[in-house]
Formats: C-alpha cells, sequence, structure tokens
C-alpha cells in the first residue's frame, strides 16, 4: 500500500484528516549513498573503498571534504571540488588493515570500524544524518581457496595442485592476501564447503565415492555465492563430466567434453587469446598481441561440446544475477589460437555465485603456461573476482533487523548485543524454520535496527572464547532526496478520500481549531446555570424561613 493509500484509508475511519504543509523550497543535502569495498578485505592487505556522494539539492556545491576513519588509526581526507546538482561522485580510498599484537594468535581477525563523512558549508546541508556513513569492515587473514586435487603425489613438482597453490600463495615479503588449502579427491568432505569462498576441481574424476551427492552439495554452495574453478585434465571421463557437470547445459559446467585435442609431440602448439578484454580477471591483458602471454604455449586441451560458435563471448558478465536464479548464458573470456578459436576459459553465473571452466589442467603436463608469470596473475586475480560472491557485509538499512547464521556445533544457542545508545540486550538464536528443528545451521534475528551506528554481536564458542561480529545500521539514502512534493497531483490522488491538503498558515486550521473548543464555552454557561440555581434556591429558601 502506498503512502496517500494508506492516508486515505485513515481519512475513512476519521471525522476529519488534514496534510500540513509546513517545508519550504530549500532542498540543499548531501548523502554518502554508500560504501562500497573491493573485493575480500583482508588483513595486512591494501584495500580499496568507493565511498559514493549524492547532491540531492537543486544547486552546485564546492570544496567538499570526505573523511575515511578506519578504528583508531589516523583519518584519511580527500577533497572533492564540485558536485553538480543531482549528480553523484565516487571518491576512492586505499587503506591497510594493519594487524596488532593482541590478535595475531587469533583464529580470525575481530572486525574494524568504518566511519565515513561528508563535510561542505553547514548551509548546503539540511539533514546531518545521511552525511555520515558506517561500514563493518570484516577481515579474514586470507580469501579460504579450497583446492580439490585429483591427481596429488608426494613427488616434487607432480601433484595436479603443485604450481596452482604456489602461485596463489607466493612467498615473499608481500603477502598475497589468498589462503590456499588442498585436499585430495578422495578426501574432500562436501560439508566442510561452507568455510570456503573459492573451490578449485583439479582433475577430478568423481568427487568420491557418491558424486552425485557432492555435486548436489555444490550446486548449492554456488548458489548463496560461491566461486568454483573446474581445470580438467587427462584422469576426466567426457561421459562422466558430461553427465554431473554438463547435463545438456543445466548443469554447473559452463562446457561440455567432447574429445582431448592438440599434439601428443608436443612439436606443434596454440597460445592463449583474451577474448573478453573487459572482464576483470583479463584487463591487464587487454590486446591480442600483449606479450604476457606470447610465451605460453598449449600443446593438448579438451575440445568443448557445444562447439565455440555456438557460445556467446560478451562484452562481460555485467553484475551478479537476480537472486533465485540459476541458469545464464555461457560466457567464453579466452580461447586458444588454433583453426577453431576453441574456448580455453568459460563461464557462468549459478544463482549468487559464478562457475569457471578452463578446457586445460592445472599442472604442466600440456602447456607450460604454469612457468609464465601471467599464470601467478590470472589465478589470483581469479580467486579475488570470484570471491566478492560471499564476501561478508553486515550493511542493514534502520528498521531492518539484524540476521547472522550460527552453527550449533560450534557456538552456544544464546548471543549478546551492544548497539547505540547503550543498547544492550540478549538473543538466543532459532532454527529458520520448523521444518528445519532437527539442523544444526540455525540463525540469530535481533529486533529492527533503530538507531543508526554499529551494532556487535558476541558468540560464544563451545571450545572457549568469543567471536565478535560487526554489523553497521545506516539511513535509507533514497530519503535524502528533500524536494517538496507536487501538491496539485497529491490533491489530485487524494481527491474523494477526505484527506485536505492545507498550508500551515491557512486560517482553515484556526476555523476547526476554534470550532474544536465550543465545549469549553458551554462548560462554563453550564457551570454559571447551576451556580444560579443554587445560589436562587438558597435566596428563596432563606426568605421563607
Amino acid at each position: 500500500m502506498t503512502p496517500l493509500a494508506r492516508l486515505a484509508e485513515v481519512a475513512r475511519h476519521a471525522q476529519g484528516c488534514y496534510v500540513i504543509d509546513v517545508g519550504d523550497d530549500d532542498d540543499r543535502n548531501l548523502t554518502i549513498a554508500e560504501v562500497r569495498a573491493e573485493g575480500t578485505l583482508v588483513l595486512g592487505v591494501q584495500s580499496a573503498f568507493d565511498v559514493l556522494v549524492t547532491n540531492h539539492g537543486a544547486s552546485e556545491v564546492r570544496d567538499l571534504q570526505v573523511k575515511f576513519t578506519a578504528g583508531e588509526a589516523l583519518p584519511l581526507e580527500a577533497p572533492l571540488e564540485r558536485l553538480g546538482a543531482g549528480q553523484t561522485a565516487a571518491v576512492r580510498f586505499n587503506f591497510t588493515f594493519a594487524a596488532g599484537d593482541e590478535d595475531e594468535a587469533s583464529a580470525s581477525p575481530p572486525p574494524w570500524r568504518v566511519k565515513v563523512e561528508v563535510a561542505g558549508s553547514a548551509e548546503g546541508d539540511r539533514l546531518a544524518a545521511d552525511s555520515v556513513a558506517y561500514f563493518p569492515a570484516r577481515l579474514v587473514r586470507g580469501i579460504p581457496v579450497l583446492l580439490i586435487d585429483g591427481d596429488p603425489s608426494a613427488e616434487f613438482g607432480r601433484a595436479e595442485s603443485f604450481y596452482l597453490q604456489r602461485g596463489l600463495a607466493p612467498r615473499g615479503p608481500v603477502p598475497s592476501g589468498i589462503a590456499a588449502e588442498v585436499v585430495a579427491e578422495g578426501d574432500f568432505d562436501p560439508a566442510s564447503l561452507a568455510a570456503y569462498q573459492v573451490v578449485f576441481l583439479l582433475n577430478t574424476f568423481g568427487l568420491g565415492e557418491q558424486t552425485q551427492a557432492a555435486v548436489a552439495r555444490l550446486e548449492q554452495w554456488v548458489a548463496q555465492g560461491g566461486g568454483l574453478v573446474l581445470l580438467p585434465g587427462d584422469q576426466i571421463d567426457e561421459q562422466s563430466f558430461n553427465a554431473h557437470w554438463w547435463r545438456d547445459g543445466t548443469g554447473l559446467a559452463p562446457l561440455g567434453l567432447a574429445a582431448v585435442a592438440g599434439d601428443d609431440t608436443e612439436s606443434r602448439w596454440v597460445q592463449l587469446r583474451v577474448a573478453d578484454v573487459n572482464h576483470p580477471v583479463f584487463q591487464p591483458f587487454a590486446g591480442q598481441d600483449n606479450p604476457l602471454l606470447d610465451n605460453v604455449k598449449i600443446f593438448r586441451w579438451w575440445q568443448a561440446h557445444p562447439p565455440a560458435a555456438s557460445v556467446k563471448t560478451p562484452a562481460s558478465l555485467a553484475g551478479p544475477p537476480a537472486p533465485g536464479a540459476q541458469l545464464s548464458e555461457r560466457s567464453i573470456i579466452a580461447r586458444l589460437s588454433d583453426d577453431d578459436q576453441s574456448p580455453a576459459i568459460a563461464e557462468r553465473t549459478w544463482g549468487q555465485g559464478r562457475v569457471v571452466q578452463f578446457t586445460l589442467p592445472a599442472d604442466a603436463d600440456w602447456h607450460t603456461w604454469t612457468s609464465d608469470p601471467s599464470y601467478l596473475l590470472v589465478m589470483q586475480d581469479l580467486v579475488r573476482y570470484l570471491a566478492g560472491g560471499r564476501r561478508a557485509s553486515g550493511l542493514v538499512r534502520v528498521g531492518e533487523p539484524l540476521v547472522h547464521p550460527l552453527d550449533l556445533t560450534t557456538y552456544a544457542l544464546d548471543v549478546a548485543l551492544a548497539g547505540p545508545h547503550d543498547l544492550k540486550v540478549h538473543l538466543q538464536a532459532a532454527a529458520p524454520s520448523e521444518s528445519d528443528a532437527s539442523t544444526t545451521q540455525w540463525q540469530v534475528r535481533s529486533p529492527p535496527a533503530a538507531a543508526q551506528g554499529f551494532y556487535e554481536l558476541t558468540l560464544e564458542r563451545r571450545e572457549g572464547g568469543t567471536e565478535p561480529v560487526l554489523f553497521a545500521a545506516n539511513v535509507d539514502p533514497s530519503e535524502g532526496d528533500l524536494a517538496r512534493a507536487d501538491r496539485r497531483r497529491m490533491a489530485s490522488e487524494l481527491a474523494g478520500s477526505g484527506v485536505q491538503i492545507v498550508a500551515a498558515e491557512e486560517d482553515l486550521l484556526a476555523d476547526r481549531g476554534a470550532q474544536s473548543e465550543i465545549w469549553r464555552h458551554l462548560l462554563w454557561i453550564v457551570a454559571a446555570v447551576l451556580a444560579g440555581e443554587q445560589l436562587l434556591g438558597w435566596f428563596l429558601g432563606r426568605r421563607r424561613s
């Protein structure tokens, strides 16, 4: 129901209903529309934040200052020289969340409280509340990545995951921000997926004895925002792969597999060609003659099904899909230089997550890519790109509840909540629904956030200790538009409803007020009559006596 329709409903049950216009034409207001973190926030690695500032007023504003404050660190400031009427501008801040001595040994780093403010002349901003925004910086020590190795080996350099593991987290003074864990295919437990943001399947044949159940669990995990990467090799059976992963285009895999192509003698080779120069992973490789890929030799590869000609090559995948959506058009982001321009890397969205498929293995059996610097760049950027779908935000609007999943095998049922204005309450987790009461995955839900600011849940771990979970509530930036409503349009839509729109200074209100106060005069008249009656009775009684 719209606000006007609700107002008309109220008027039907009241003797009189009035909308009093007490506003003016001054609509000057600056709003922080959004604070957006680029990728997963990793402890000790520089993070980028984009702050979007909107001028809701009808005139240009100048000489603005945007201030970014993280925890107890010194604030960062950036100027915004001018912002036109109705325009939105982005201001970027780079900040490194440094580890403190007290949290070096903790399992997960504590969150940081980030506050962003925009300031100009006081006359240019009539609503101060939306000129401040709060952001809960939930940190990780590294983007959690799982490498499922289908061809493990104790021999140096022979394991399927050997080069990829070292490429994602190379040794050196500058951390990559990626924490890669390797597990053999036979030891993979689908129940552990919740702990990871990106999963690589490296030349895996069947994911254990229950392939179908494992695939179904991966489908659910990807739909919730996970990033899956498929790198098939010589252990793959194309019929089994197509039955479980491709499923005639309805499965997780962007492409089916037909047969292995190329030269077994390795006397001839093809090269990688970037098909989508706008894709976030391949932007550094824009152009067909980029020297970073010139030295890569590919001797064998999987032919794709369907053929390359029937698969689209869009400019890029634009944003996450709508919630609930699963299938999308397949996108080729890299091809080979053979006569058929065979797909090398393909992508599709699945729910709120993404699946990227190579037609090459991760090891060095079929190509020389693992010894080229571009291999490290592509794989690290791919992880950061895919991890975006599962990063925890903790952002809510004022008036919305805080909701957090709780694993009862790890955390206690009772949770403490602290918030603005000395808010301190105790909450208790509940099953998502009555039918799921037997599951251990419950959730904590708070009452709606009543004020702007930071809210912190304190979880008690069953093994001892506590774990903070930070939220931030901000006002709805769309409410920062102070432009006056069209009074004529409102009157037209409310015609016949009994609602009257009046200005504060109109006599109609004074008249209605005077009419509503007549009871006072009547009361005085009645009191006077009664008093006169009593006086007359006393007088007549005295004369009779």
